[in-house]
């Protein structure tokens, strides 16, 4: 299984990508997007718990392609 999503970034850039088999799949976030795009990381974050019915989400590779504004931000706050 592969599964690509781009979440709303405004003018950047925040890719969510899930592969591996179904119930056993690896997830990995590329670039977050500007400041507000935290929020709906945020959300995937919480819809990717839920329909693992888990209480901690295992991110295998947080990918910031480069520090431009666009790119950076979301991860920034997501992380605070």
């Amino acid at each position: 299984m592969l599964r690509l999503q781009m979440l709303p970034a405004g003018c950047g850039d925040c890719l969510w990508l899930e592969y591996g088999p179904h119930g056993e799949s690896r997830i990995v976030i590329i670039d977050g997007g500007v400041s507000d795009t935290a929020k709906a990381l945020r959300r995937r974050i919480e819809t990717a718990l839920q329909e693992r019915e888990a209480t901690v989400l295992e991110v295998e590779l947080l990918v910031v392609t480069h520090i431009d504004n666009d790119h950076i931000l979301g991860i920034i706050e997501l992380l605070k």
